[in-house]
């Protein structure tokens, strides 16, 4: 992902002799600041990038998790600028945005959001807050579901009920490593037919682990071959600061 950056092009050769004629810290001055424009412009593109790639819940997330660490000093031959993910914050979640530049695990909860656990039923927004996590009590009514006789039907009202009788609010079913998380809206039977009537919505879909494999999706290398692009205009305008400085 490497982005090297020639003072001696076509393009940049005339500026770099002007330069170090000019002052010595002209030259090295003006190479430093082109890297570091370069790695800002890097961490700008991201979240534009990943918006094509990712569904973004939170407009600030790829700003927040990407950091730069500056080019310093005046020797050109050791100045590096850097972009990466800043592993401080929440380590799985760095961990879960290497993977997806490079490719390999992600690791995430066993239950997974359905759409209308979001607001807005919209896959593009967050958890409602009466549906996050530590707000959600969940029966496991799997044994339930699996001892009824009958048809499937049969085996979900028995799944219901015993989530009615347990007194929380949240019904989970799971069959081979998979399974759904419903909220128990409403729950009623007749005392005549004995029917049972019900309400619910899905909540999460359950999977058997907490991990899966993802395909490299480059976002940063994305992000940063668009600033690289720039790297000459960066140059000509740090140059042009430079004769500016010294040739008032």
């Amino acid at each position: 992902m490497a982005k090297i950056f020639d003072v001696n092009t076509d393009s940049a050769i005339q500026l770099s002799a002007k330069l170090e004629k000019l002052h010595r810290s002209a030259f090295p001055s003006a190479v430093r600041n082109t890297l570091n424009n370069a790695a800002f412009d890097t961490k700008k593109n991201i979240p534009k990038v990943s918006k094509k790639i990712f569904i973004t819940r939170q407009s600030a997330f790829f700003k927040r998790f990407s950091t730069v660490r500056k080019a310093n000093g005046f020797n050109i031959n050791n100045m590096v600028s850097t972009v990466g993910i800043n592993s401080t914050i929440d380590k799985q979640v760095s961990d879960n945005l290497v993977s997806q530049e490079f490719g390999g695990k992600v690791n995430g909860k066993k239950l997974v959001p359905h759409d209308n656990s979001r607001v807005g039923r919209s896959l593009k927004k967050r958890v409602s807050k009466n549906n996050r996590f530590n707000k959600v009590k969940i029966h496991d009514a799997s044994r339930a579901f699996r001892s009824a006789k009958g048809s499937r039907g049969s085996k979900f009202i028995a799944a219901v009920m015993s989530t009615a009788k347990s007194g929380k609010p949240h019904m989970m079913i799971k069959s081979g490593g998979k399974g759904m998380v419903y909220e128990l809206k409403s729950v009623s039977q007749s005392r005549k037919t004995r029917k049972v009537n019900f309400k619910i919505k899905k909540l999460y879909s359950v999977r058997s682990n907490n991990s899966h494999n993802v395909k490299s999706t480059k976002f940063m290398t994305r992000s940063a071959n668009i600033a690289a692009r720039k790297m000459d205009s960066f140059y000509k305008n740090n140059a042009e600061f430079q004769f500016k400085k010294f040739l008032k």
